[in-house]
């Protein structure tokens, strides 16, 4: 028994890791495919090799980690841990709940645990609860798994007919991210804020420096460069 629950809780940090990952790097891709939106010039060369390599990537990123979470054959993935949990319920108590969670922040520890995990079954995790979002998130994530497989892993003659949109791919990530945190409050007793994964650094102040510096000299001041000529061409497309 300890050592299933010891395994489960690493597979979870490390299943953490990996929605860290697609919840920040969406993030970045939004917000990057937004400054060319808002960019009068990139806003006109959207068939730029470079943006279909932003894109491409992007995809072919997510795609993978997908594959790896919801591809339920694989060790450690999220799907699996749904999958053993919905096969030794018993594990997951009542009692283990209340010893894990910060009962100062849930006060209604036993209703929390009743209304999310247990249904009937008052002392354990009910597994038709587990199941349910088991098929949900498989349902969901299925032709991404399925695209992963044969169009990035491997180079499968019989590709997908049809490729999901960006908005699919955005659902897919959301619900995991959802049945995430529901069960990171089940094993670690935590409650993870919607922006539990939000990105500290001011990340975006690498494209206020030029990245091609005049003739290639890398070893000038671009901040003395950007000052002076940088000013100059942000007037040309300022609207």
């Amino acid at each position: 028994m300890e050592q299933r629950l010891e395994k489960w809780n690493n597979w979870i940090d490390q299943i953490c890791d990996d929605v860290v990952k697609l919840m920040r790097y969406r993030y970045i891709f939004k917000e990057i495919m937004d400054i060319g939106n808002k960019n009068p010039y990139l806003r006109n060369h959207k068939q730029n090799p470079f943006v279909e390599y932003i894109q491409n990537t992007y995809v072919a990123f997510i795609a993978n980690i997908l594959r790896r979470q919801l591809k339920r054959e694989q060790h450690n993935s999220f799907t699996q841990l749904l999958y053993e949990i919905s096969e030794t319920p018993k594990l997951l108590s009542l009692e283990l709940f209340l010893e894990n969670l910060n009962q100062s922040e849930h006060k209604n520890a036993e209703d929390i645990f009743l209304t999310e995990f247990a249904g009937s079954q008052t002392t354990f995790v009910d597994p038709k609860r587990v199941n349910q979002d088991l098929r949900e998130l498989t349902e969901r994530g299925d032709s991404f798994v399925s695209i992963a497989d044969k169009c990035i892993i491997h180079n499968d003659i019989q590709h997908p007919n049809v490729e999901p949109a960006f908005q699919e791919v955005h659902n897919c990530i959301d619900l995991l991210e959802h049945l995430f945190r529901k069960y990171w409050l089940l094993f670690k007793g935590e409650t993870l804020e919607n922006d539990w994964w939000i990105i500290e650094d001011n990340w975006k102040d690498i494209f206020l420096q030029p990245w091609i510096l005049p003739n290639n000299e890398s070893n000038m001041d671009s901040t003395d460069w950007w000052n002076v000529e940088g000013d100059k061409e942000w007037d040309e497309w300022t609207p």
